[in-house]
């Protein structure tokens, strides 16, 4: 009896009467969260990304068939995506995290995009970045090997030999070189690559349209008939100027971006344990790869 009496009392009424509404409010709001995550729509705008995507992959617009069928694909694909998010099978997969921070980049990364400076900022900017817009210089070439493991002690006095042949018009033979003979428009890194940077620093200094040498690689001694050469050179800025827009802004769009950041970093309470960086073994300091 003095349960039921208390049940009349209105201020317990009252608070029985909050409770349910407090309840049936969190039912509802879960009720439609659930819903809203139980439900895919796939309305006219991802339809038109859909058909954006397969239009620019295959140059053409899909069929009726095809679309239905690119539209169940998605269907699947958000159906795994959400499960996926349920079970936190996200948390912790490196692949995740970097494709996140990739379109994160993406995302943000772009600021100066738009911006068009005055012409006078990029001429600026071609003339602090020369180097950047310099053609190098190039040669054009043939030699002839002498190898000191078929010829022995002779490759040399062989070389200087065929030398006085060719320069006085005659045909002189060498050894099949096994990687190239002749050089077209070849830049200096190029010819050191295969032949060495010292053969490479003597040949732009050589005569052109005549034999000279032999000049003496790892490989043996080359005689070497220089048929042309072109100086490196700063192309205009007016020929290049969307060039250096372009790198101009890409420029500021990253330093735009650090500076955000930065900025969002400073808001993270960043804690690293130095002791257990300390500890670890390291590799020498000229073997660093920046991250």
């Amino acid at each position: 009896m003095g349960s039921m009496k208390l049940f009349r009392e209105p201020f317990v009424q009252f608070v029985l009467l909050g409770a349910l509404l407090f309840l049936a409010y969190n039912f509802s709001q879960s009720a439609e969260n659930t819903d809203a995550e139980r439900r895919i729509v796939v309305d006219a705008q991802t339809q038109d990304w859909i058909y954006s995507n397969f239009t620019k992959q295959f140059r053409r617009p899909p069929s009726r068939v095809e679309m239905g069928a690119l539209v169940q694909a998605h269907i699947r694909q958000e159906v795994k995506y959400r499960e996926a998010l349920s079970m936190d099978l996200d948390q912790g997969d490196s692949i995740v995290i970097r494709r996140m921070t990739q379109k994160f980049d993406f995302l943000f990364g772009g600021a100066a995009g738009d911006v068009v400076p005055e012409d006078s900022v990029l001429r600026d900017w071609h003339d602090s970045h020369k180097d950047a817009y310099t053609i190098p210089r190039t040669i054009d070439f043939r030699h002839v090997w002498f190898s000191p493991d078929r010829r022995g002690s002779t490759a040399e006095e062989d070389a200087l030999t065929a030398l006085a042949m060719l320069r006085s018009g005659e045909t002189a033979a060498g050894d099949p070189f096994p990687l190239q003979s002749e050089f077209a428009d070849a830049t200096g890194l190029a010819v050191r690559n295969v032949l060495g940077p010292e053969f490479s620093d003597a040949i732009f200094e050589a005569p052109v349209a005549q034999w000279s040498g032999p000049y003496k690689t790892g490989l043996g001694y080359h005689l070497v008939m220089v048929l042309g050469r072109t100086e490196k050179k700063t192309v205009p800025f007016e020929e290049i100027r969307e060039v250096v827009l372009q790198d101009w802004r890409d420029l500021k769009s990253s330093q735009i971006l650090e500076d955000m950041i930065e900025a969002l970093e400073s808001e993270y309470v960043i804690e690293i344990d130095e002791s257990a960086l300390s500890e670890r073994e390291y590799a020498p300091s000229e073997s660093v790869v920046t991250p």
